[in-house]
């Protein structure tokens, strides 16, 4: 009887690499190669509850009209680093 049949799929067996709960995603790897400064602005972006412009502003010890494009600013930092890191995994023979 197969791994499947019996309601297993092949990735549960005892021992087999799987993804944990704690192990961070692909876009928080990438975060934690970003500036001090940038992964603080998205800490505080993300922050729940949610902060106005001016409590983020006062955190950070930044002016309210730089906030967004600081933001902007990161987040293409940010995009940067997921595709370098996609380049690397497929020239890496990793990608299928």
């Amino acid at each position: 009887m197969s791994a499947s049949a019996r309601g297993r799929t092949p990735s549960s067996r005892r021992g087999a690499a799987t993804p944990s709960a704690s192990a961070p995603s692909g876009a928080a790897r990438c975060a934690c190669k970003l500036r001090p400064g940038d992964q603080a602005l998205l800490r505080t972006l993300m922050a729940e509850p949610a902060l106005s412009c001016r409590e983020i502003s006062d955190a950070l010890g930044v002016p309210v009209g730089s906030i967004g494009p600081t933001r902007a600013r990161c987040i293409e930092r940010l995009r940067r680093e997921r595709e370098l890191a996609g380049s690397l995994h497929e020239t890496s023979g990793f990608a299928r």
